[in-house]
């Protein structure tokens, strides 16, 4: 079956703009066992984790925000928590998971942790530099203390994701699970482009968050594989998008950048950065193609595939 698979995600066949073999892989997906036997699992090994960790602090400190955030929270991790056990090794002394599922398990945990200590112990990649002016020697002293280190690694052998250094919570329907007005920092990476219901989401996090708080977004506005052109996703009905999807397992909510715009304002967070990435002019669909549903898009909705910001609550 896993062969077979292989074979389908090469095949790149089009109908109608439609990318057949996903379609075909997301009907696959509707089947229990199959999603069993090989489950969804997004997410990167350690240096991926450490990368993204880094990303995410280099906005903090563009704006003058030096110190490690004390308490971190991350939206949609994956199959990894290896950014929060980066921000735990940087000097956090919480981590918040919050996911759809439950992808890990306790010996993946402790493989990460242990990866990703042997990263900030060797202040050394295969594929990056290490973040020096993040990360100076003054605070990994007391970061990578050894009593430290065995406190935390202690804490994950004994309870998991669910013990004093990080708590793992999926699915995340409630946003009770977090104690409002406690989070000094939340990110995510190429996830709200996932979460149906944005609105609730923008809220929670705002509920979650300290006065003061700071939250970094990357979104990713381009179809993920399910059509031809990059935003072709926006030239289908909400009816004809639920036949193509198939599965709303790591679908996307098709929400423009002008919809995260307009939350943010709503709920009277700072932009304190806001940046866009626009696809190169001709590529994609053009407005002419937008399904009417679709007809309310700015042209720099449909010219938007990344949007990188960070807000303050």
């Amino acid at each position: 079956m896993l062969i077979i698979l292989k074979k389908i995600k090469k095949m790149n066949i089009y109908f109608n703009g439609i990318n057949l073999n996903r379609l075909i892989i997301r009907r696959i997906r509707k089947v229990k066992l199959f999603n069993y036997l090989f489950p969804i699992r997004p997410g990167g090994g350690p240096e991926y984790s450490y990368r993204v960790w880094v990303r995410h602090l280099k906005k903090l400190k563009k704006y003058g925000i030096d110190n490690i955030p004390d308490t971190v929270a991350e939206l949609g991790p994956g199959r990894s928590l290896g950014t929060g056990i980066a921000s735990l090794l940087s000097g956090a002394n919480s981590y918040y998971a919050l996911d759809v599922q439950n992808y890990i398990t306790k010996e993946e945990l402790l493989n990460d942790f242990d990866a990703l200590l042997k990263i900030f112990q060797n202040k050394k990649l295969d594929n990056d530099t290490f973040a020096f002016d993040l990360f100076p020697d003054s605070l990994l002293e007391k970061t990578l203390n050894e009593e430290r280190i065995k406190e935390i690694r202690k804490d994950l052998e004994q309870n998991g994701a669910n013990g004093k250094f990080i708590k793992y919570f999926a699915p995340w329907n409630d946003d009770n699970i977090v104690e409002y007005n406690s989070v000094d920092f939340i990110f995510s990476q190429c996830v709200l482009e996932h979460v149906d219901d944005l609105k609730d989401c923008y809220f929670s996090m705002f509920k979650w968050m300290k006065p003061g708080a700071y939250s970094s977004h990357l979104v990713d506005f381009m179809c993920h594989t399910f059509t031809k052109e990059w935003n072709g996703h926006w030239a289908f009905s909400e009816k004809q998008w639920s036949f193509i999807r198939g599965s709303k397992a790591w679908a996307i909510n098709r929400q423009p950048a002008s919809k995260h715009i307009e939350l943010i304002n709503d709920l009277n967070f700072s932009i304190i950065e806001f940046l866009r990435t626009k696809a190169n002019q001709g590529d994609g669909i053009k407005r002419s193609k937008l399904n009417k549903e679709f007809s309310h898009l700015t042209n720099e909705d449909l010219e938007t595939t990344f949007l990188d910001y960070l807000i303050r609550k």
